[in-house]
């Protein structure tokens, strides 16, 4: 269904409405929705991108508006892709980057030194704790918890599906196309006979 026209969506937004240069008469929804329409529909890649670039936990609809509004997928796919792990991922690493230097962490201690002498020491403890712990020696595969093995195994399993079920569905769309073709040849062959 990827660039084709949606009916429902024909239906639900009026032309009239959708080519109109000034939307005060349309009711408040119907000229959002207009709006979105007319953004998605000139500038997807880069509303996507947007959409993807920032920590946002509305993103699902942004993608539930696309499929309804029938963004191709590689567009959608290619904005998604670059907003989270280019833009997204850079932008957090520098945010924890920063917030967890040893600079930062020296004038936090210092902060809480004045206000809470205890919960100072709570931190400091915490803090050398989880360094012990992240330069500690790697611990051998056997005697890493079951639970942790299981989830491995668990999200292994989920990607395999996803991969099968992204393959099933392109060959079944092939079969599709190849079968509303050769229905197309035999109707031009029926008509010319």
């Amino acid at each position: 269904m990827a660039g084709k026209k949606s009916e429902e969506l024909d239906e639900m937004i009026d032309e009239k409405v959708v080519n109109a240069k000034d939307l005060s008469s349309v009711p408040f929804i119907e000229r959002i929705k207009v709006l979105i329409y007319r953004l998605l529909q000139k500038h997807a890649f880069i509303v996507i991108l947007a959409l993807a670039s920032i920590p946002n936990p509305l993103f699902d609809l942004a993608g539930f508006l696309c499929g309804h509004f029938l963004i191709p997928f590689g567009v959608f796919f290619g904005a998604c892709f670059l907003g989270k792990a280019v833009v997204k991922v850079s932008i957090q690493s520098f945010f924890v980057i920063f917030c967890f230097s040893q600079h930062q962490v020296e004038i936090i201690l210092n902060l809480l030194k004045n206000f809470s002498p205890k919960l100072r020491e709570l931190m400091l403890g915490a803090i050398e704790k989880q360094k012990k712990t992240l330069f500690a020696e790697k611990v051998a595969d056997e005697a890493r918890p079951l639970i942790a093995m299981l989830w491995e195994y668990f999200v292994m399993a989920m990607i395999a599906y996803f991969v099968y079920s992204i393959i099933n569905s392109l060959v079944q769309n092939y079969l599709n196309e190849e079968g509303d073709k050769s229905e197309n040849k035999n109707k031009k062959k029926s008509k010319n006979e």
